[in-house]
């Protein structure tokens, strides 16, 4: 006699079934990250002999940092609004297999403006990554229960920097910096063939049952709460200045390193290391002091916005005085230790992003913060080329002295004003 199957069992079967594809999910998302990140990192580590064999000045490499930024903000925007139609896991499928075609010409048929080119096509098509990936991840959760996997996912970003520095940088010295960027585009469509067979969507992403699309009318008026909300703009604000010193360091810490600080290139590939490494413990260490006081009744306000905003203004200060004393070492630890305080507000920014929307806007809301924090991408690379190119080996630390005051305002400012439950704009609905 076959076991007869109770409502009450096949409840349990289905919530460990849910449990296993979410832990699947984050991984793949976790992956995804670090994918993303190393293929930003990627220009900053062949940064010397890119320079060396075009003779690109700084200011032209500054506008190949730039360059990746160009339709960034209006990609994140545009596939937000698409993921208000089309799951994610769909859109992520696409723009991966996008991105990992736009690394070829670098490796194929190097010049410059092949390369410029590659970077604007890698940052439209890698724009959706970050916003979409944490809506995925935090679908297959409640509100309460999203800070650790969002965590979990943005640690990908230092992770996939970690891991570049010394592996990339021995792929440059041993086969020519162009095998970098044809071990990235091998290695974005292994991730598309997993994330196509066990990628989707969880039960808490807020779609109607009926799979019903938001208007145009809809979404205008959900981005129009948005941009007069409060928390959310200064949220926005100190990812914008966290993104400014990621942005820097990524394109312009090797060549800081190298150039101004006098270490060799191999020394310099290990040194990348440093911050990110020391990123992913301050982004596991802030998540489970958040979620902890989440847990014993503290607000949003103190436990997750006033958190974000008072590191951050701790990680300015650092890096304003790794920018101004004397000594490599010195500047590597101080710079190094204050660019990763910046981290915490990546997980965070994005739950709550997430928070102060209503549940049919949350993927809107994300793309739209990341779409407006990201335009430091833009700004950062270039203003550095300026300073370097007119200040030479000086320039390096005054661009950092500017990011370090710039998270030191953005912080300030968010450390007093984020309140997410005076602005939260959502009903209780699949929080």
């Amino acid at each position: 006699m076959s076991a007869q199957v109770t409502p009450a069992s096949s409840s349990l079967r289905n919530k460990s079934k849910d449990r296993t594809r979410a832990a699947i999910v984050v991984v793949l998302t976790v992956a995804l990250m670090m994918i993303n990140w190393a293929d930003k990192s990627a220009l900053g580590l062949v940064s010397v002999p890119l320079m060396s064999e075009f003779g690109i000045s700084p200011e032209g490499f500054g506008l190949l940092g730039s360059g990746y930024f160009f339709t960034y903000s209006a990609s994140a925007i545009l596939f937000g609004w698409i993921a208000t139609r089309v799951r994610v896991n769909r859109i992520l499928l696409v723009v991966a297999l996008m991105w990992a075609i736009c690394m070829l010409p670098v490796a194929l048929a190097p010049a410059f403006s092949v390369v410029l080119f590659s970077r604007i096509g890698l940052g439209f098509a890698e724009a959706p990554a970050t916003p979409l990936g944490n809506f995925a991840v935090q679908s297959w959760f409640p509100d309460e229960r999203r800070t650790v996997p969002a965590t979990l996912v943005m640690i990908g970003s230092p992770l996939g920097v970690l891991l570049a520095g010394p592996g990339l940088t021995f792929l440059m010295v041993r086969f020519g910096w162009q095998s970098v960027f044809l071990a990235l585009a091998v290695i974005g469509v292994a991730w598309c063939v997993l994330w196509a067979f066990a990628g989707g969507e969880g039960p808490y992403s807020g779609r109607s049952g009926s799979g019903e699309s938001l208007s145009w009318r809809r979404v205008a008026s959900g981005f129009g709460k948005l941009v007069i909300n409060r928390s959310w703009l200064l949220c926005t604000a100190v990812c914008f200045a966290a993104y400014w010193t990621a942005t820097l360091s990524t394109t312009w810490m090797a060549a800081f390193f190298t150039k101004a600080l006098g270490f060799s290139t191999a020394t310099t590939g290990w040194l990348l290391a440093v911050s990110p490494g020391i990123s992913i413990v301050v982004m596991l260490a802030w998540s489970a002091l958040s979620a902890l006081l989440i847990r014993r009744g503290v607000g949003t306000r103190w436990s997750r916005g006033f958190l974000v905003g008072a590191t951050s203004v701790a990680g300015g200060a650092l890096v304003v005085i790794g920018a101004t004393v004397n000594g490599p070492v010195a500047v590597v630890v101080l710079v190094a230790i204050g660019a990763a305080l910046a981290q915490p507000i990546f997980p965070i920014g994005f739950v709550l992003a997430a928070e102060v929307a209503p549940a049919s806007f949350r993927a809107l809301s994300v793309s739209l913060f990341a779409a407006l924090s990201t335009l430091a991408g833009i700004i950062a690379p270039a203003v550095t080329g300026a300073l370097v190119g007119s200040g030479g080996a000086h320039g390096y630390r005054i661009a950092f002295l500017v990011a370090g005051v710039v998270s030191l305002a953005a912080g300030a400012l968010s450390a007093a004003g984020i309140n997410p439950a005076r602005d939260a704009d959502q009903p209780r609905e699949q929080r």
